[in-house]
């Protein structure tokens, strides 16, 4: 288990991912940093739409995106391969903090 006292942050978690709803977009665009975790392939990923659609709103904060890059993932455990490409919960903690 990940822990982190020095960082209050809020999770999002997309139960559905198409169609994006406009709610969705409004209440990620009320905070000023947004982290995207997203355990598949950055490009075309749900984190580069929900961004193109921020851009589209003219926001004004920053996001990043953390994802796979376009590279093969080898086989091995789900808990490995979280750790490896920064998707875990302590990589998740490290990245607010």
């Amino acid at each position: 288990i990940a822990q982190s006292k020095s960082v209050d942050f809020d999770i999002i978690k997309l139960n559905r991912i198409y169609p994006i709803s406009q709610e969705t977009i409004e209440l990620v665009s009320k905070y000023e940093n947004v982290h995207f975790f997203e355990e598949g392939i950055r490009s075309g990923g749900i984190g580069e739409h929900i961004a193109g659609r921020l851009l589209e709103m003219k926001f004004g904060g920053e996001y990043i995106i953390h994802a796979i890059e376009n590279e093969f993932v080898p086989q091995q455990t789900t808990a490995q391969a979280l750790s490896e490409y920064g998707l875990d919960a302590q990589a998740i903690i490290s990245a607010m903090e």
